[in-house]
């Protein structure tokens, strides 16, 4: 196992995870209320 390839895996998976919580957040705060909204 090579340090450079471990380094880029380990700065994707940081990026994919910071996108992964951006897109949850987005999605609780605009999907939900919408929900709630309707079946209320």
């Amino acid at each position: 196992m090579e340090p450079t390839t471990f380094s880029s895996n380990s700065l994707l998976s940081k990026i994919f995870f910071r996108c992964f919580m951006m897109a949850g957040r987005f999605l609780h705060q605009r999907v939900l209320p919408f929900f709630s909204g309707s079946a209320g």
